[in-house]
């Protein structure tokens, strides 16, 4: 885990924390127990003692770490004995997990469920940018980060069921709420951008493209949950949620894509908004390079882009790109027109890779995931970022992503005149 400074622009905004989270793994998997006997063990070594992370590193590959996940099964009380976690073993290794992540950060999380979401952000836009995942710790595949991503989207849904966090109804509701409730209120506000008026501002379009990519997570993690529904709501009202149960209270295989399923386009739309925020501000990557990650950016799958080559012929073009209805074809461009053209699409391609993780989460992820199906679901991940990131062009990208929308309509979406009225261009 690192800490990683706020990517792109609405996220340093006043009352924001300024930094995050951002993990990677290698995907080594040891028992809690193992790892207090080896940490005690290289504490009292005679004659070479070392620190508790000096000693995992060893163990972990020669790969740096400095946390353990907790690998949350599909129960955490209860259950058939199978596949789920005792309470207390769960509440000691969440514990121990939130004290490495104040380590890093310095200070403690107000909230644990924003400081794992927004570590998911961060890591899917990591890998929608085809970033070498391995260079932070000097291991880990995509593979390997693709189960951490799942594994982490699970321990959101434990936090959400706690109503946000450990601290009790302090912190913990209205976190929880507000997480409920984000998917919906991101497909409402682009349907107040699309009907104009005085309430479709140029700040609530900035506003909705800053919370794409977070709106898209909360869909697939509360799925068409309600806020009176919320189990963190009734226990506030009783009385606080410090006795909150950490079991979650879905049945397993109780779909999470509800809300992402019905509004599919709405969240496409969103995530070619934030891209042309992104664009906007300069942003190139996903925010989270350091140093060292900067000599190698790209991981090797990565099929890099010629911003000059020029388009097929309407002809030779098919699939998603063949859109009678995307507005006036492109020309034989001047060399400055051509050029923003290309970094139109390759601040496209980033956000339409986000789209087709999620798209594929929506299938496969489900409420209380056992851990019999991570690695598949993982697996299933990699093949869609793997095909994406092999296009060479914005028409391939599309058709291997699933995208209906054509190439010319993305572009006029992405700066603001699809249809979206004057306030939704200004977004841009």
């Amino acid at each position: 885990a690192h800490p990683c400074p706020p990517p792109g622009p609405g996220a340093d905004r006043p009352g924001r924390p300024s930094h995050y989270v951002t993990t990677v793994s290698a995907g080594n998997a040891i028992h809690r127990s193992c790892h207090a006997r080896a940490r005690a063990a290289d504490r009292s070594h005679p004659r070479a003692p070392k620190g508790e992370w000096e000693g995992a590193r060893l163990r972990n590959g020669r790969v740096e770490c400095n946390a353990v996940l907790p690998l949350l099964g599909a129960t955490i009380q209860g259950g058939d004995g199978t596949d789920s976690f005792p309470l207390a073993a769960a509440e000691a290794a969440l514990a121990d997990h939130q004290s490495a992540v104040a380590s890093v950060l310095g200070a403690r999380p107000k909230h644990p469920l924003w400081t794992t979401l927004h570590d998911l952000r961060l890591l899917l836009l990591r890998i929608a940018h085809g970033e070498a995942l391995a260079a932070d710790c000097g291991g880990g595949s995509l593979t390997s980060n693709c189960a951490l991503f799942v594994h982490m989207l699970r321990l959101a849904e434990v936090f959400l069921a706690n109503g946000g966090g450990p601290e009790g109804a302090g912190a913990g509701p209205p976190a929880a709420r507000h997480v409920r409730c984000l998917g919906g209120a991101f497909v409402l506000a682009l349907d107040v951008l699309r009907g104009g008026g005085r309430a479709a501002t140029a700040g609530l379009g900035s506003a909705a493209a800053d919370a794409a990519v977070m709106a898209g997570i909360c869909a697939l993690l509360v799925g068409d949950a309600h806020p009176e529904d919320d189990g963190a709501s009734s226990s506030e009202d009783e009385g606080g949620a410090g006795d909150a149960d950490m079991s979650v209270g879905h049945a397993p295989d109780t779909t999470h894509a509800n809300l992402w399923q019905a509004h599919r386009a709405d969240f496409l739309a969103g995530l070619v908004r934030c891209a042309g925020r992104r664009h906007a501000a300069g942003a190139t990557d996903s925010g989270c390079l350091t140093g060292r990650t900067a000599a190698r950016k790209r991981s090797r799958s990565f099929v890099e882009w010629d911003p000059d080559a020029r388009r097929p012929p309407p002809g030779e073009r098919g699939g998603a790109a063949d859109d009678d209805d995307a507005g006036p074809r492109a020309t034989a461009a001047s060399p400055p027109l051509a050029a923003a053209d290309g970094g139109r699409r390759a601040a496209l391609r980033p956000m339409v890779t986000l789209f087709a993780v999620l798209d594929t989460l929506a299938e496969g992820y489900t409420g209380g995931l056992p851990t019999d199906r991570v690695a598949p679901l993982a697996e299933a991940l990699v093949e869609v970022v793997e095909r994406c990131q092999r296009q060479g062009n914005m028409r391939d990208l599309l058709v291997a992503a699933g995208v209906g929308m054509g190439e010319e309509r993305m572009l006029a979406e992405l700066t603001g005149s699809a249809g979206y009225g004057t306030a939704a261009a200004l977004c841009f």
